[in-house]
């Protein structure tokens, strides 16, 4: 199966400040020659306005754009993406929906992401790829990329537990399922994983690092109290690639720069690229 290594270190989608920027370069640098990654090229500075509801929108646009034909030159079929914020996802996951129709999508993230540009309180991209990705978004050309939206059936959120309030309605409307951290810790934690598809159906992986314990790993962009522990993320990508065929996954918004606790990461990193 050829996979492509995409790097994408996207910053604009989270607000005013790269941190994650240097945060997605600190674990490229860590990973030095384990991987090759292809970039898609990202703005280091720059002066971001709202429109049509996003902040950023325009920057934005025209990075997911690149990542568009990097994959439609690629043609792979597996992708690993390195980045950055989770708007990222929008052009990766339409990309790897097309290729293999049935993907499910294994969400880890502490917040939902669910929100539209309509409802977000922020205007950040980062919260709102899947809401971009289960549904048209009217008059947007970032909805445009998603030519077949993820069936919410086919959505599983894990680790959630900060949410918006039109976002809770959202999930609780559209019966998206969502297993909590604690839940995570059940015994029937790993069954729900399975029963997701039929054996060996696609998946993605999505790990935005706020989905961890701040008191396991805290440099995050968003951190949530109350969070999974690496060791149980890294455990249940284990179960996911079991059951399932992973042919994509991605590891995105991190903060930390310092490689000591870079290194805390290590389970997570192994599980993903090795799946």
């Amino acid at each position: 199966m050829r996979k492509l290594h995409l790097f994408v270190p996207q910053w604009q989608d989270s607000g005013f400040t790269n941190e994650i920027f240097h945060g997605s370069h600190a674990i490229r640098r860590m990973l030095g020659d384990r991987i090759r990654f292809v970039t898609a090229a990202v703005a280091e500075q720059g002066e971001l306005t709202v429109e049509r509801g996003v902040f950023g929108y325009r920057v934005i646009l025209e990075q997911l754009q690149r990542v568009r034909v990097a994959l439609e030159r690629e043609a792979p079929e597996a992708v690993f993406t390195l980045g950055g914020g989770c708007g990222v996802e929008v052009p990766i996951v339409s990309y790897l929906r097309q290729r293999h129709p049935e993907l499910m999508l294994f969400w880890f993230d502490a917040h939902g992401d669910i929100n539209s540009p309509a409802t977000s309180p922020s205007k950040y991209f980062h919260g709102m790829p899947l809401r971009f990705l289960t549904e048209p978004v009217p008059g947007n050309d970032i909805s445009a990329m998603v030519v077949r939206p993820v069936g919410y059936g086919d959505l599983m959120l894990i680790g959630t537990r900060d949410l918006d309030e039109p976002e809770r309605a959202f999930i609780e409307e559209h019966r998206i399922e969502v297993m909590t951290p604690d839940e995570s810790l059940n015994d029937g934690a790993t069954d729900r994983l399975i029963r997701r598809g039929e054996e060996g159906s696609p998946a993605y992986v999505h790990i935005d690092l706020d989905v961890l314990d701040p008191r396991e790993y805290q440099n995050v962009k968003c951190p949530a109290p109350g969070g999974m522990s690496i060791e149980r993320v890294a455990h249940l990508i284990g179960v996911i690639g079991e059951s399932h065929r992973i042919v994509g996954a991605s590891v995105l918004e991190n903060m930390e720069t310092d490689p000591a606790k870079l290194s805390a990461l290590g389970p997570i990193l192994d599980a993903l690229i090795d799946a």
